[in-house]
């Protein structure tokens, strides 16, 4: 007879589904917006939609540009279908800490299996931080799910089994298909080979107007420096003193 996490774990996704959603909405609607920040975010959202600029966030009659403007469209969205009030602002990081474990039952499952995906979803949500964070009207939680997909989207491309098989032993994976896949072996060589081959060096413009080596600003000019990719060191061409010489 299976356990009750067996049972669980044999349909990960579901079960972190309604974990989430059950952990994080209960409750929700009754503690008022306490934390500052839910003030403003809930506040400059309501705003928006009463205004009905959705370009430009308002709080108290001043511009407010302090996050991404995601969070408030969510909101916005939010207080459209459910009304304004504290559950409606709060709805969208809930919303995004659920899918942010999803995320990791999917990464789990494609590590090891389906047991392994429920428990970083479930280790994620049980989180005391998560579990405060993930239900108040702040732009934390989308912030996260970003970074984690991001994160997961990085691993897909370098994990071993998609590791370039031409031969040039960077460990980053081309597309598969297309011409993208040419495009992107060609970079990853030429950055492999740019990293260890003493030929590949920039010319870059240096600025040696400064009083610490003694050049004032009648006499001063732009100096070009030679920077070598191996030794990291450089130099400047068509310099004239040991003054005019840097290196790194």
């Amino acid at each position: 007879m299976q356990s009750w996490f067996e049972k669980l774990a044999a349909r990960p996704q579901r079960s972190i589904l309604f974990l989430s959603l059950g952990l994080l909405l209960a409750g929700n609607w009754i503690l008022p917006l306490t934390d500052r920040d839910e003030t403003r975010f809930a506040e400059a959202s309501r705003e928006m939609l009463q205004r009905g600029d959705f370009v430009v966030p308002w709080f108290n009659g001043a511009w407010r540009f302090d996050k991404p403007i995601l969070i408030y469209w969510c909101q916005s969205a939010s207080y459209r279908v459910l009304g304004v009030n504290d559950f409606a602002a709060r709805l969208p990081s809930v919303l995004f800490t659920t899918t942010t474990a999803l995320l990791l039952v999917r990464w789990g499952r494609k590590i090891a299996d389906a047991k392994t995906g429920f428990l970083a979803g479930a280790m994620f949500i049980a989180g005391l931080h998560v579990a405060i964070i993930g239900r108040v009207a702040t732009a934390d939680m989308a912030m996260v799910f970003f970074v984690t997909l991001a994160v997961w989207s990085g691993w897909e491309l370098t994990r071993p089994e998609n590791t370039s098989r031409d031969g040039s032993g960077t460990g980053v994976s081309p597309v598969r298909t297309g011409t993208h896949g040419r495009d992107a072996r060609a970079t990853t060589r030429f950055m492999g080979k740019a990293s260890v081959q003493p030929k590949f060096r920039r010319r870059l413009p240096v600025d040696i107007r400064t009083q610490s080596h003694g050049v004032t600003p009648a006499t001063s000019r732009t100096r070009f420096v030679r920077c070598s990719t191996t030794t990291g060191t450089m130099s400047s061409t068509g310099a004239s003193t040991p003054d005019e010489r840097f290196s790194l």
